[in-house]
């Protein structure tokens, strides 16, 4: 499972990498700096959550007893905070109302 997500992540960086360097920059409309702003955002965003994955240990999903621990609780609830402000603060960046992407902390 956590391989699993792992991957995905990376393959999504990878993914807005290429769309960054090979696709948007020969897009010529009013909106290719927005999204231009938005992919580097959303990579911000993945790179913490690769971070967050790398530094903790995740819990294989197929075993029948789980424990809810409190570091585990604190693992998700922080990736929930990083998608939260992400989604709240995604325009005011690709808009340039904000000039720093920062997740918290």
């Amino acid at each position: 499972m956590r391989e699993k997500a792992l991957n995905e992540v990376h393959l999504n960086i990878k993914k807005l990498e290429y769309l960054k360097e090979k696709e948007l920059t020969y897009l010529s409309s009013n909106n290719q700096f927005y999204f231009l702003r938005v992919v580097v955002c959303t990579n911000m965003l993945l790179k913490k959550i690769d971070v967050l994955f790398n530094s903790y240990e995740f819990e294989d999903p197929s075993l029948t007893v789980r424990i809810e621990d409190d570091e585990k609780i604190n693992y998700k609830n922080k990736i929930n905070s990083f998608i939260d402000y992400y989604k709240s603060n995604i325009d005011k960046y690709a808009d340039l109302k904000i000039d720093k992407f920062q997740t918290p902390d």
